[in-house]
This record gives structure tokens, C-alpha cells and sequence, in this order.
């Protein structure tokens, strides 16, 4: 645990140390050494990001790309996008199979916008009192898995 120069805690640093102690791996990788990596995790959460640059543009490449992990016998807990420039007419539409979809669109504005698909099987709540969220310029999502 880290303390300022007055002694006080401070609230990120105290959320670094635990990171540094958790055992979390956190690499980039790419389509071609994803299947040989993942296999490894055994039993751990797995959460893939991508910066999707418009969900409606790549789904079906999304979805191919969680297919072909499936057939490899590799389990996506959850799927973590940004960029994914929704709004509330089309927002509802991108639906997985096996998966919920939660998501902040821009209110304004054809850019921005988070989503996260969860595997249904996982227990989870919203966790809006994290949320930051600036109009038209930050969007943040977040979820607390009870269950691995």
C-alpha cells in the first residue's frame, strides 16, 4: 500500500499493489497466436479487448473470430470493446449467442461508445457507481463478476 507525501493512502496506488500481486498476464495478441495462447489459461477468467472501430462494420468478424475460439475448445468470459459506434436505433441488434450484451453508446455523435459481452453463465452486476462518463467524450462501462 502507497501513502502520499502526507501520509495519506492514496486510492490508485492501493489498486496497483494488489494488481502487482494478483498473478494477472495481460499480453497483446494477435489473430494468428491467439489459439495457441489462450489453451493455457486454464480455468482463469478470460477477457479479450479489441478496439472494434464500429461493432456494425466488423460483427460478423467478431463473431467469427469467438466461433473459431469455440471450436478450439477456448472459453471467452467476456469480450471488451470500445470504439463501437452504436446508438439506440441499432444498439440492440448485435447480439451472441451465449453471450448478454451491456453497452454506453454517445448520446451525440456517430463515434465513441463501450460495450462488454459477458458469457451468460457468469454472475455479474452493473457497476454504475464507477461509470465516468463526460458528454460526447468518455464513455466507461463497468461489471462485477461474482462467479468464475
Amino acid at each position: 500500500m502507497s501513502n502520499s507525501s502526507d501520509g495519506e493512502e492514496r486510492p490508485l496506488d492501493v489498486i496497483a499493489d494488489s494488481l502487482d500481486q494478483s498473478n494477472i498476464s495481460c499480453n497483446y495478441l494477435d489473430l494468428e497466436n491467439v489459439k495457441e495462447t489462450l489453451p493455457n489459461i486454464n480455468g482463469k477468467l478470460c477477457a479479450l479487448p479489441f478496439n472494434i472501430h464500429s461493432l456494425a462494420a466488423k460483427f460478423n468478424q467478431l463473431k467469427d473470430i469467438i466461433s473459431s475460439l469455440k471450436e478450439n475448445n477456448i472459453t471467452v468470459h467476456c469480450i471488451l470493446l470500445c470504439e463501437t459506434f452504436l446508438n439506440e436505433q441499432n444498439s440492440t441488434i448485435f447480439n451472441i449467442d451465449g453471450y448478454d450484451f451491456v453497452y454506453k453508446n454517445r448520446s451525440k455523435g456517430s463515434r465513441g461508445g463501450v460495450a462488454i459481452y459477458i458469457l451468460k453463465s457468469l454472475t455479474y452486476i452493473m457497476r454504475e457507481d464507477l461509470a465516468i462518463n463526460v458528454e460526447n467524450e468518455f464513455e466507461s462501462i463497468f461489471v462485477e463478476i461474482k462467479n468464475t
